[in-house]
């Protein structure tokens, strides 16, 4: 027997394991058993007949398996454990597969490439799975072009590199631009910015963190300007909550 053959025997035991594991939501131990798979060599190798051990992925599981991780490496386990693995990836509908991409955006918020990355993904998939039945209601009623916002600083106005989140609240990008951890160190670079989004034109919106966040890719975006460069009363309306929420 070859020492593939004996490497792929050994790969696939620890899947089996692992799978087991996930059943059970043992997700501490299975967590820890992930680390030892050969990912990459286990879904290239001809494994199909062990994928009918992996369990079936419902919103519940794949939330559970992302709160029992750390705080580090979200963005990258479920690239790597769910989505570009085809063959596991038959078992999540896509509702759930479009749940997992806006849950580990908003944990282990991803550098610019991969927020593009999400971006892409999301607009595969229809309305109904991209936002929950509330995000959906909050979509609908906006009229066809409307105006968004987004708290960030003058570097990139400059660049046009802009990012994917924006809101249809401007006390929540005043919050985001001037914000005391953003406002000490760069106290004259933070702006708020303004454009007009077409509804067709947004990805998703994510409302559960009270921030009216939609998820644009910001070349559909039209007449990017500069709102203003200091806050207004707006924030701290706003920011009042906030705080009042951490109490």
């Amino acid at each position: 027997m070859s020492n593939n053959t004996l490497d792929n025997t050994s790969q696939i035991e620890l899947f089996q394991r692992y799978c087991s594991l996930l059943k059970k939501q043992d997700f501490d131990n299975a967590n820890i058993l992930s680390n030892e798979i050969n990912w990459f060599s286990l879904i290239k190798g001809d494994c199909l007949y062990v994928l009918k051990s992996v369990p079936v992925i419902t919103e519940d599981l794949l939330l559970n398996i992302f709160c029992s991780r750390s705080n580090h490496g979200l963005w990258n386990f479920y690239i790597d454990f769910f989505i570009l693995k085809a063959r596991i990836r038959r078992k999540m509908s896509p509702k759930v597969e479009a749940y997992g991409w806006k849950f580990v955006y908003q944990m282990d918020y991803p550098a610019l490439d991969d927020r593009f990355i999400l971006v892409y993904r999301l607009s595969q998939y229809s309305l109904s799975d991209r936002m929950t039945s509330e995000e959906l209601n909050y979509y609908n009623q906006f009229p066809e072009e409307f105006t968004v916002y987004r708290g960030t600083n003058e570097e990139e106005f400059e660049s046009k590199k802009f990012g994917v989140s924006w809101t249809s609240e401007q006390k929540v990008a005043e919050y985001f631009a001037f914000r005391e951890e953003e406002w000490t160190s760069l106290r004259n670079k933070r702006i708020v910015l303004a454009a007009t989004v077409r509804k067709a034109d947004i990805v998703t919106c994510l409302l559960d963190r009270n921030e009216y966040e939609f998820i644009i890719d910001p070349k559909r975006l039209l007449d990017i300007h500069v709102l203003l460069n200091q806050r207004t009363d707006l924030y701290d309306i706003y920011a009042a909550g906030v705080n009042q929420v951490k109490l």
